[in-house]
C-alpha cells in the first residue's frame, strides 16, 4: 500500500508548479478522473477555439495516480507519472511516442537548450533527446544534491535553468552562480533578469539572475501566495487577502487594498485578474481600483492563465472540474469543458 501521507506531500507541491499549457491551437489543461479515494490527475488536450476534449492522459490505472508539470513542444507533450515514467505524447492525438522508464516517483521534464533536462529525483537531473527519449552524453553532469527534498522541479528561464526542491532550496543547474542558493520557502517569479521572492514573514526580495546576489529587500504583507511582474511593478496577493504593488526596481510601495484572497493571478496589457471564489476580480495595474468583475461558479482549480486576448480558468464546481475561456475585456463564457469529476467518494 502507498505511503498515502507521502503521495498527499509530494501531490501538493507537484500541484505548485502545474500550469495551463497554451498552443496555438489546443490547450493543454490537468484535471482529474471519475473521482474516488486517492489521486486522479489527468492531462486533457483542448480545442483552443472551441473547447472540445481531443484527448486525455492518466488517471485511470492507479487509485494513486499523479502527474507532474508537463512541458511541449510544436510535436510532443512530455510528462511524468507517480508509476515512475516519463511519457512523450504526440500532440495531435496523445498517441505514445517513446517512455523513459526510471521507477523514482514523479520525472519532472523541462525543454532547454535543445534538449529535454528531467527531474527524477530531489538529487538527479538528466538530459534526454526530446524526439527519442534516448539519455544524452553527459547526461549527468548537472546533479544536485538535496537529501531532505521530496521531489524537484525545473524551470527554464532564458539561458539559465532553476531547480527548486521542496524542502526550499533554488539552484542554478549551469552553475553561473557558482553554487550559490537560495531559500524559496515562499512565492517567486521571474523577470527578465530578476528573481523576486517573497518570505512567509513578510519579506520581499529582488535579486540579480546573472549571479544570484541581492538588489533589495522591502516589508510586505505576510503569507504572500502570489508575484507577478511585468518588469517594472511587482504585484503581491496574500493569503489573508491583501492586493499590493511595488516598483519592481527600487521595491518602493505604490498601492495596497484588501479584496480578498487570490488562488492565482495573472497581469495582461496593465490590468491584473485574480482568481477568487466565485468570480474573476478585474483591477487597475497602476491603481488597484477595481474595474469589473467575471461571474463565474465553484471555487479556483489549479492556475489561471492568460493568452491571445483569452483567459483560461479552471474552475472545481462540485461534481465536476470545468475550463473556461473567457475572452479579455467580456463578462460571459467562450466556451465551458468538464475536465474531471470532484468532491464525490
Amino acid at each position: 500500500m502507498p505511503d498515502f501521507q507521502s503521495l498527499a506531500r509530494e501531490s501538493e507541491f507537484l500541484h505548485r508548479f502545474r500550469r495551463t499549457l497554451v498552443g496555438p491551437d489546443d490547450v493543454l489543461s490537468f484535471g482529474s478522473s471519475d473521482p474516488g479515494p486517492g489521486f486522479h490527475d489527468t492531462l486533457h488536450c483542448l480545442d483552443r477555439a472551441t473547447g472540445a476534449n481531443r484527448w486525455e492522459f492518466g488517471g485511470r490505472d492507479s487509485p494513486f495516480d499523479i502527474l507532474g508539470p508537463a512541458c511541449a513542444d510544436a510535436a510532443l507533450v512530455y510528462v511524468g507519472r507517480s508509476n515512475g515514467v516519463l511519457y512523450a505524447l504526440r500532440r495531435g492525438s496523445g498517441a505514445q511516442a517513446w517512455q523513459l522508464s526510471r521507477g523514482r516517483g514523479v520525472a519532472v521534464p523541462c525543454l532547454h537548450d535543445g534538449a529535454l533536462f528531467v527531474s527524477e529525483t530531489p538529487a538527479g537531473i538528466l538530459r534526454v533527446d526530446p524526439a527519442t527519449g534516448d539519455l544524452l552524453k553527459g547526461a549527468r553532469d548537472a546533479l544536485h544534491d538535496s537529501p531532505n527534498a521530496l521531489r524537484a522541479v525545473l524551470i527554464p528561464h532564458g539561458e539559465l535553468l532553476f531547480q527548486i526542491t521542496s524542502n526550499g532550496s533554488l539552484t542554478e543547474v549551469t552553475d553561473r552562480w557558482r553554487g550559490r542558493w537560495l531559500s524559496l520557502v515562499g512565492a517567486h517569479v521571474f523577470a527578465p533578469a530578476t528573481l523576486f521572492v517573497a518570505m512567509p514573514e513578510g519579506r520581499l526580495f529582488s535579486f540579480d539572475l546573472g549571479d544570484g546576489g541581492e538588489l533589495w529587500k522591502a516589508d510586505g504583507p505576510t503569507d504572500v501566495k502570489r508575484l507577478v511582474t511585468d518588469g517594472r511593478t511587482l504585484w503581491t496577493a496574500s493569503a489573508g487577502g491583501a492586493i499590493g504593488a511595488l516598483d519592481a526596481l527600487t521595491g518602493e510601495p505604490r498601492w495596497s487594498r484588501r479584496i480578498g484572497t487570490a488562488a492565482s493571478m495573472v497581469e495582461w496589457k496593465g490590468r491584473l485578474y485574480l482568481d477568487m471564489n466565485a468570480k474573476v476580480a478585474v483591477l487597475d495595474g497602476a491603481t488597484g481600483e477595481s474595474v469589473g468583475e467575471i461571474a463565474l461558479e465553484g471555487a479556483p482549480y489549479g492556475a489561471m492563465e492568460v493568452e491571445g486576448e483569452t483567459l483560461f480558468v479552471a474552475r472545481a464546481a462540485e461534481p465536476e472540474v470545468v475550463m473556461h475561456a473567457v475572452p479579455v475585456g467580456a463578462t460571459g463564457v467562450k466556451w465551458r469543458t468538464v475536465i474531471g469529476g470532484y468532491g464525490l467518494t
